[in-house]
């Protein structure tokens, strides 16, 4: 069995776009990150990145029911009809028997050592809102004479 190289390259967003197309022919890589949801809500992730004719369809996938539930979604006004849209179209796509249009391999995470004199929200999208962040100063004081006698 011959040796193979799994080559990782970096790429400008511009060339990933345009490499990532279905007509990209040899340019088009085998894997790519592709970029995460711009706001939070499921219609980002699913209808967006997976649908075969409302998004650019970068992996090349038929059309199927999932499709066609995931506008019903993208239509609907109900929060829990809508979640139980997507949460059929998460195990049409990953359920046992799916099609795994896309496998996710890694998620982006971050750690978060707080002070429990802080109160706050972590943000979830966009920068972190620091003038929403509270801060107990009693509590504070208190901490600090216990370490600084």
């Amino acid at each position: 069995m011959p040796e193979e190289n799994i080559n990782i390259e970096q790429a400008q967003f511009g060339a990933l776009l345009a490499n990532t197309r279905q007509d990209a022919g040899s340019a088009r890589p085998d894997m790519w990150n592709s970029p995460g949801a711009g706001f939070p809500d499921a219609h980002t992730v699913t209808s967006d990145l997976l649908h075969c004719a409302d998004s650019e369809n970068r992996q090349n996938r038929e059309c199927s029911d999932a499709d066609t539930i995931l506008r019903r979604a993208a239509s609907g006004s109900d929060t829990a009809e809508r979640t139980s849209l997507y949460r059929e179209v998460e195990n049409l796509f990953f359920g046992e028997g799916g099609i795994y249009p896309i496998a996710p391999l890694y998620v982006r995470a971050q750690s978060l050592a707080v002070q429990d004199w802080v109160t706050f929200n972590p943000s979830i999208f966009g920068g972190e809102q620091y003038d929403k962040y509270m801060i107990d100063a009693t509590t504070k004081e208190l901490e600090r004479s216990r370490t600084n006698p």
